[in-house]
């Protein structure tokens, strides 16, 4: 499990990612500070731990760095 709170990242990766995220850390931590000045709605939805399982998994394998990211482009048509 891999937990910064500056860049908005809880979730588990990949032993073999880990270097390079962490390698990107700062510029992850300067984006999220960016993002939080230009998006403070919030959307909230209740799902089963199993699904949640599931996204977090699939938002890993496509890059994303956080589930919030993956589902924004999603739900926008953007992937």
């Amino acid at each position: 499990m891999l937990e910064c709170e500056a860049a908005n990242i809880k979730q588990e990766f990949l032993n073999e990612d880990i270097p390079g995220i962490l390698n990107d850390l700062p510029e992850l931590i300067i984006a999220e500070k960016k993002h939080k000045n230009q998006q403070s709605e919030l959307i909230r939805f209740r799902i089963a731990p199993e699904d949640k399982k599931q996204i977090e998994k699939i938002a890993v394998t496509k890059g994303y760095t956080s589930v919030s990211g993956y589902l924004r482009d999603l739900a926008l048509g953007v992937i």
